[in-house]
C-alpha cells in the first residue's frame, strides 16, 4: 500500500511518502535500547512540546501532537536495524526542480527525515547531498530569514555530529513554523509535516519487510515495530483532521 502511495506521488514530482513517532516511543527506546545521555534526550523532548499545534474555536482547544524528522529514523538505529542504502537511492539522486509550493514543501519534509536517516547510520556523503537539497528548498520556499539561516549554517557544521545535528534540526523546524505562522501559511507547514509522517513511514514498513524477508522478524522487533506502527494509525488520524481544514486542490489530493 505504501509503495502504491508512493508511485502515485511521483507522477506529481513526489518522490515519497513518509511518517513520524511520538517522542515518547523514541525515549522510551532510549531507555529500553541505549545508553543515551541525558540531557539530549531532555532537549529533544523540550523541543518536541514546541510542536504540539493547538486550534482554538470558541468552545475549546484541541491539541494535535506532530511529528518531528528524526523520530522514526532515531527508533530504527536505536532498534538496531540494520542500514539500506536502497531505500534513498531515489531522493538522493534525484534531480528534479520542484515547481509548485505544495511539491517544495513535502520534498523539504521528505528530505529532513532522509538528512537524519542518513546521518544516524554515519553516511557523511550523502549526509553533505541531502543537506544541499534542503538548503535549496528552503531558500525556494522564502525560508531563509536571520533565525533560519544561523540554524542552516549550525547543521551543516553539525553534519557528523547526532545529537548536534538533532537537536538542531528541530530548532530549524521550530523557527520555519513561526515564520510560515507569521506569514499566514500554516498549510505549508502542515505539508512539510506531512512529508514527515510519509518517509517516516516508508522507511518504517521497508524495513519490517526486510527483516521478514530476511528470516530475522524476532519477538524483539515484532513487539517494538508493531507499537510503532500502530502510533502511526493514531497519529495519522489527527494529520487527516488537519489536512482538512485547507481546501487547496493538492493538500486535499495528500
Amino acid at each position: 500500500m505504501i509503495q502504491s502511495a508512493r508511485n502515485k506521488y511521483e507522477q506529481i514530482d513526489i518522490k515519497r511518502l513518509k511518517s513520524f513517532v511520538s517522542v515518547v516511543i523514541v525515549l522510551v527506546s532510549f531507555c529500553l535500547i541505549s545508553s543515551c545521555q541525558n540531557d539530549t534526550t531532555e532537549r529533544i523532548s523540550d523541543s518536541q512540546e514546541a510542536y504540539n499545534e493547538m486550534l482554538l474555536d470558541s468552545n475549546q482547544a484541541v491539541v494535535y501532537t506532530v511529528p518531528t524528522p528524526v523520530q522514526i529514523t532515531s527508533a530504527l538505529k536505536l532498534l538496531d536495524i540494520t542500514y539500506s542504502d536502497e531505500i534513498i537511492q531515489e531522493t538522493k539522486n534525484n534531480k528534479i526542480s520542484y515547481v509548485s509550493t505544495f511539491s517544495k514543501a513535502i520534498n523539504l519534509g521528505i528530505h529532513l527525515v532522509d538528512l537524519t536517516y542518513v546521518v544516524i547510520y554515519d553516511n557523511n556523503q550523502a549526509s553533505l547531498i541531502y543537506f544541499d537539497k534542503i538548503e535549496k528548498l528552503t531558500r525556494e520556499l522564502d525560508l531563509q530569514n536571520n533565525k533560519t539561516i544561523p540554524v542552516l549554517t549550525k547543521c551543516k557544521k553539525f553534519i557528523t555530529n547526532k545529537d548536534s545535528l538533532f537537536y538542531t534540526l528541530l530548532t530549524l523546524q521550530n523557527e520555519m513554523d513561526r515564520k510560515l505562522f507569521e506569514a499566514q501559511k500554516e498549510e505549508i507547514s502542515l505539508i512539510i509535516i506531512s512529508g514527515f509522517y510519509i518517509e517516516g513511514l516508508y522507511m518504517l514498513t521497508n524495513h519490517y519487510e526486510k527483516l521478514i524477508k530476511n528470516k530475522s522478524f524476532t519477538s524483539f522487533y515484532s513487539n517494538n515495530l508493531n507499537n510503532i506502527i500502530f502510533q502511526q494509525k493514531l497519529y495519522l488520524e489527527s494529520l487527516l483532521d488537519l489536512l482538512k481544514m485547507y481546501p487547496d486542490e493538492d493538500v486535499q489530493k495528500l
